[in-house]
């Protein structure tokens, strides 16, 4: 052999010596790459072969059969550096993603039109710095509206209150009966027309489509009246009112201040146009982290980050803005409601809590303060105010289409409640997602073996799941069910952040326990529990291990006859013992490792064959 040819044999065997890889089949053994650092080596000593001149054609094959195989090695060995870099691109474009949902949106209302003749007020009445604390609501100020003052609505809220702001900048609520537009209305329903309030019959009713003028609300507490709603016991409430013929009396109603314009038994148009603020609204803040982010803030760059104030106002020579939303913990103590005060410049200087509440179950976790110490609601900001269902809106259109037919119906609320549940599935999902890049590097990690990935992945999701769910219940139970279904009973019961802790504890399992089970499943079946590679294997079919049977027991009486005496019926029945055999065929799904030839299998139970019963008597006595 020549020098040429002697050096690239040399060459040759150096590569089959370098390679770790080794398998056995037919009793033959066989060597090849098995790292990336070899497979890199050896493409560098195939590259000087290559530049040597060669005449010995078995030496030509040779080195043609060992190219091909370093070439074909790249897809069957794990770069895990790649995996690093590929991970960390996943994990960047997860970040941006929070960042821009994070960051997205303002908190600001939904333009709407409105008649400004509806919006000047009819009756004396105080401004109120919240629609929701009873007598401590009126604003500190004592600011008082008159009849003729004009004002602007901004947004309604709970307890049929508008958020307003008058001519002079200061900002609150009032009652919605107490503008120039609640005092004429269209009526919804059929009504009867009452007298007085001690009338226990009626002798005249007005029609659904009148026009009436408001002219008084009457809530009696202490009289109950069977009157509709299926004879339930309800507080007598009546609304005054006058119609277009001049005919004058009391009309029942069980919303006269209602709540929502679908069930008002008086139609008032200007309130329905009206944005809504969000019933289930609760932004977390730290002591520490809240004075810190708002001293030296102008209000518009509090409201940016905390969402608009309920109320502002200017009272001897101060301003001070009220943020009822906003619920401020420290190490002692909770507190629901901030009042923000401003100096002559416009800038925070201080602020003061609200109503003291207890710290709840979740206030007291691990991490509970460091979620708190960031403004984690900001992918809610666009939908702190929302509109009303306007005509020919999707709202309007879906229960237009549901009233064709009971088939239509049931089948465009079952639609609507799998597209729903599956958009909380992914919302539950959330966690999965964000430790995606981080399941793929524990997946693929060439030092864990099968049980270390799944131990693994096992404790990440529990670690995500928990801070998820703890985000969820102090953070604003605003982006769960009460979102989702947009339902009030749900955003009340959601309002409790330990309630929030537990429900959402128990309706993520269901999306845990799938990816639990999908990550254990994955592993399972794609890594190898050799050489640990993921993702290199394939499927070698299935292999019958046999029959297996599960068996139940239960019981079932056979009546065997009755006698009757003068006060007793006495009933005879055999009690029978039945066992109920179930069979199935076991299969092994069989795997094969691409990279190191390595082969197992995963047991599975197929769907059942038979079932076979058997019973066994035994004597019963029943008494009736």
């Amino acid at each position: 052999m020549d020098d040429n040819n002697s050096r690239a044999s040399e060459k040759l065997q150096e590569i089959f010596d370098l390679w770790s890889g080794l398998s056995e089949e037919e009793d033959d053994f066989y060597k090849w790459p098995f790292t990336v650092k070899e497979i890199k080596r050896s493409e560098e000593i195939l590259a000087e072969i290559e530049k040597i001149p060669l005449d010995d054609p078995e030496l030509k094959e040779r080195f043609e059969e060992m190219k091909k195989l370093v070439g074909n090695a790249h897809k069957y060995v794990p770069d895990f550096k790649k995996l690093l870099i590929k991970a960390s691109v996943m994990l960047g474009a997860v970040i941006v993603i929070l960042t821009v949902f994070f960051m997205r949106g303002d908190f600001k209302t939904i333009p709407f039109e409105y008649d400004e003749n509806d919006w000047i007020m009819a009756e004396e009445t105080p401004l109120y710095f919240s629609p929701f604390e009873a007598d401590s609501i009126v604003a500190r100020g004592g600011i008082i509206l008159r009849p003729g003052d004009r004002v602007k609505p901004v947004s309604r809220t709970a307890r049929y209150f508008i958020q307003i702001e008058t001519e002079n900048g200061d900002r609150g609520y009032i009652h919605f009966s107490r503008v120039s537009g609640a005092k004429t209305g269209v009526l919804n329903f059929d009504a009867e027309l009452f007298s007085s309030i001690e009338q226990e019959t009626s002798t005249d009713s007005v029609r659904a489509g009148e026009k009436v003028r408001i002219i008084n609300y009457h809530v009696e507490g202490n009289d109950t009246r069977r009157r509709g709603m299926g004879g339930l016991m309800l507080k007598s409430r009546f609304t005054e009112i006058e119609t277009e013929d001049g005919r004058r009396g009391l009309i029942y109603s069980t919303t006269p201040t209602p709540y929502n314009v679908a069930e008002f038994q008086i139609y008032y148009g200007f309130y329905g146009k009206i944005p809504s603020t969000g019933r289930i609204y609760r932004f977390p803040a730290e002591y520490e982290a809240f004075a810190e982010r708002i001293t030296g803030r102008e209000l518009e760059d509090i409201e940016k980050i905390y969402g608009p104030a309920g109320a502002v106002l200017h009272y001897e020579g101060a301003k001070e803005a009220h943020f009822r939303h906003i619920g401020i913990l420290t190490k002692e103590q909770k507190y629901q409601g901030v009042f923000v005060k401003f100096g002559p410049d416009g800038k925070a200087v201080s602020f003061e809590t609200d109503l003291e509440r207890g710290r709840s179950f979740p206030d007291k976790l691990p991490f509970a303060q460091l979620l708190r110490k960031a403004p984690l609601y900001n992918p809610v900001k666009s939908a702190f105010y929302y509109a009303p269902v306007q005509k020919g809106s999707f709202e309007l259109k879906f229960e237009e289409w549901t009233q064709t037919n009971f088939f239509v119906k049931i089948l465009l609320w079952g639609l609507y409640y799998l597209i729903a549940l599956f958009t909380s599935f992914l919302f539950l999902s959330i966690p999965r997602f964000i430790l995606h890049p981080f399941i793929l590097l524990s997946d693929h990690c060439p030092k864990l073996d099968k049980e270390g990935s799944i131990f693994t992945d096992q404790i990440m999701l529990i670690i995500g799941y928990y801070f998820f769910i703890l985000w969820l219940s102090i953070s604003g139970y605003q982006f769960g069910w009460a979102a989702i279904f947009r339902s009030g009973t749900l955003a009340s019961f959601f309002d409790n952040a330990s309630n929030g802790f537990w429900t959402y504890l128990a309706v993520c399992t269901l999306p845990f326990g799938y990816w639990i089970a999908r990550a254990r499943k994955n592993i399972t079946y794609n890594k190898c529990s050799a050489c640990r590679a993921m993702d290199l294997t394939s499927n070698k079919g299935s292999a019958y291990l046999g029959e297996s049977k599960e068996v139940s027991w239960g019981t079932w009486d056979k009546f065997k006859g009755k006698s009757e005496s003068s006060d007793t019926i006495t009933y005879y029945y055999e009690r029978r013992a039945k066992k109920t055999t179930e069979f199935f065929d076991d299969y092994k799904d069989l795997r094969y490792c691409n990279r190191c030839g390595n082969k197992w299998g995963n047991k599975t139970q197929g769907q059942e064959r038979r079932k076979s019963r058997e019973t066994v008597a035994g004597p019963c006595l029943g008494l009736i």
